[in-house]
């Protein structure tokens, strides 16, 4: 079947709402009103507020695992209410659904837009349009007429141009790296912008799941000298650098908080030499 001819067949949603509040809610009983026992999976909802960045890396290191058909519903939309477009983009087996902010900037990296459509007719909107909440009365009835068959391109135009944020590369020197710390997730562990395979490409070699790396990595004054492959390698409450479960170096305290031990966040920068 062709991709762009692909029926949609569930949702996945992802937003920065939290769980306290009703608006998640709302947004599923607006797509079951419109398609009846419509497959919703949530994501996430606790992306940090307004951090555009890392719900983009969250949807770029999760979409490979959805399966084809999806509706990739997203909503972190610190714009809304403003001039800012909405957007349904069809990338690759899947349909993406949301502002056009820069939230898909990084999965279009690993699966390019075949077409990118405006938000523009009403008519596949909630009567009632609020200013303030178009996750519940744009993007979520969108997301269900598109799993009940309605074409993309009857959604609005077409567009060449969207807002793209700028992917922070690592920056490489006879085998040595130069990176920086993009997020912490829930557990204090420091995600970086080092792939597995850009320190593949560095050194020129080939790093299997369950091999350690020796090198020389400096984080805030502390050196490590090597990269494990399982947390079991360290003692608790020991500093690790390992490839997280996304091939993103991360930097970790066996059961403990590096960001706190370190005192390190967003654009931190780290160093590894060989």
């Amino acid at each position: 079947m062709s991709i762009l001819k692909m029926k949609a067949n569930r949702i996945a949603v992802l937003t920065d709402f939290g769980t306290q509040d009703a608006y998640v809610g709302l947004m599923k009983i607006v797509i079951d009103r419109i398609k009846p026992g419509a497959p919703v999976l949530d994501l996430t909802h606790e992306i940090p507020r307004g951090d555009i960045h890392w719900g983009a890396f969250t949807l770029m290191t999760s979409l490979r695992y959805f399966p084809e058909g999806t509706v990739v519903l997203a909503v972190i939309d610190p714009g809304v209410g403003s001039k800012r477009k909405g957007l349904c983009i069809q990338a690759g087996p899947f349909w993406l659904v949301g502002p056009d902010n820069g939230l898909f900037s990084y999965v279009l990296r690993d699966y390019p837009a075949q077409a990118i459509y405006s938000l523009e007719n009403p008519g596949y909107f909630l009567e009632r349009v609020s200013p303030t909440f178009h996750g519940r009365d744009i993007f979520a009835p969108v997301s269900a007429h598109l799993l009940n068959g309605v074409s993309p391109s009857d959604l609005g135009p077409a567009l060449t141009e969207i807002v793209k944020l700028e992917w922070p590369e690592v920056k490489t020197q006879a085998h040595q790296m130069q990176g920086e710390v993009l997020f912490h997730d829930h557990f204090g562990n420091l995600i970086t912008n080092i792939s597995r395979e850009d320190m593949e490409a560095c050194r020129n070699l080939k790093i299997g799941p369950h091999e350690n790396l020796n090198c020389s990595l400096q984080i805030n004054g502390h050196v490590l000298t090597e990269i494990s492959s399982t947390y079991s390698q360290s003692q608790a409450g020991q500093l690790l650098a390992l490839w997280g479960s996304s091939d993103f170096l991360e930097i970790a305290v066996n059961q403990g908080n590096a960001k706190n031990f370190l005192k390190a966040g967003k654009g931190t920068q780290i160093l590894l030499k060989p």
